[in-house]
């Protein structure tokens, strides 16, 4: 199956707390990042598959309509703690092309 077709976990990046309309996602792996991807990618703290390391990779950020976004876990979305987003934050912004 061709890897737009998966289901896949991802951070939503929002600046607003509602999620209508479209939003940004960054989409995570259980694939250690290694070599230059290590560099983009963050370690996840939650386990988001049973008994797996999860990683954010930072430099694949995705603009995806919320219609398309599924639970996680039922009723219950994990969230990140403000630290562990702002870790996620720094290197999304490091990826991103500076401006002069």
């Amino acid at each position: 199956m061709p890897e737009m077709g998966k289901t896949r976990p991802a951070v939503i990046v929002s600046f607003k707390h509602t999620l209508t309309g479209h939003c940004l996602v960054l989409p995570t792996s259980t694939d250690p990042q290694e070599g230059e991807s290590g560099r983009w990618a963050h370690k996840l703290s939650l386990e988001i598959e049973k008994g797996k390391v999860s990683y954010v990779v930072c430099n694949h950020p995705h603009t995806v309509s919320t219609a398309r976004l599924q639970m996680l876990w039922g009723k219950n979305t994990p969230r990140l703690d403000i630290q562990e987003f702002r870790l996620v934050i720094d290197k999304l912004m490091a990826w991103l092309p500076k401006l002069d």
